[in-house]
């Protein structure tokens, strides 16, 4: 799935995971990447669930890379 207010650059992710780690510590309470809403699929494969709240851009807020940016 893709989310029309992100933009994604798979080739800037590093897999810091940050992204997945504030996604499930704030949909799930409990800090981890695989209860997250958003997919990192070694390499470079970035992907987003259908669970995943359009207009949320959590995900954009938190990466250090610059893979995932919250679109104007």
């Amino acid at each position: 799935m893709e989310k029309k207010n992100i933009e994604v650059f798979p080739e800037k992710c590093t897999e810091c995971y940050c992204c997945q780690i504030r996604c499930s510590l704030i949909y799930t309470g409990k800090c981890n990447p695989e209860m997250a809403r958003i997919i990192i699929n070694p390499p470079y494969s970035i992907k987003f669930t259908d669970e995943c709240i359009n207009g949320c851009s959590l995900c954009a807020r938190y990466c250090p890379q610059g893979a995932l940016v919250k679109k104007a």
